[in-house]
């Protein structure tokens, strides 16, 4: 395996803002690839092919602090992947194989407040969105993934001084998944002989949500 990174991090405007930015490639020699046998899938082949596969990317990262007790975050990620097509030796036929949960384009944002409207604890909000393109979770002919964009929010009253001994109360509100999205977190056919071929697909965790409360002693 080569790889070569190239990046920046720089402190802005009085350190209330912070960027970060890199670019890099990586080639994969000497690859092993299983192939599993049509007649039977619990009988598998190791194949150590001469062929590279490559991966190469940008990632980059914004903090910025504009007010005190805000906090903005954002990063985006584009990465761009290559594997040659192997042959498997039970069926002599090319196999295209991939790099699974590995989206093209993914992006984050977040943002967080803290601050003391009462005289006693600290509130404190935060909101994030998750948002992730198409990705191979197997081999094809299984298909790619949907895109999906989730978004997740927490409310916490927190350092809330309890009796003489030091002790902090932190009660939050939570959701996740709020627009309730849904998308394929991994799915494969069920090709094997005596079986239907099935696509088998398994989904993410809908909209949830909840209530915490803790105690620091």
């Amino acid at each position: 395996m080569a790889t070569w990174e190239l990046g920046l991090k720089a402190d802005l405007f009085d350190r209330r803002a912070r960027f970060n930015v890199a670019a890099y490639r990586t080639t994969f020699g000497d690859r092993q690839v299983d192939f599993p046998s049509p007649a039977n899938p619990s009988n598998t082949e190791t194949v150590n092919t001469d062929a590279d596969a490559t991966i190469k990317g940008v990632e980059a990262d914004l903090t910025v602090v504009p007010l005190t007790g805000l906090t903005l975050n954002a990063s985006y990620v584009y990465t761009d992947w290559d594997v040659p097509p192997d042959v498997s030796p039970f069926t002599g036929l090319s196999k295209q194989t991939t790099i699974a949960y590995t989206p093209k384009n993914a992006a984050t944002a977040s943002v967080d407040y803290e601050f003391k409207p009462f005289s006693f604890g600290v509130l404190s909000a935060h909101l994030d969105a998750n948002y992730s393109g198409s990705f191979f979770t197997a081999d094809p002919p299984a298909p790619k993934s949907d895109s999906y964009l989730i978004v997740n929010a927490r409310l916490t009253l927190g350092e809330v001084r309890v009796g003489d001994n030091g002790g902090e109360l932190a009660f939050s509100l939570w959701g996740k998944n709020l627009s309730n999205e849904e998308y394929s977190v991994f799915q494969f056919y069920l090709d094997a002989p005596g079986l239907i071929r099935g696509l088998n697909t398994h989904l993410n965790d809908p909209r949830t949500y909840g209530a915490e409360l803790t105690y620091k002693f």
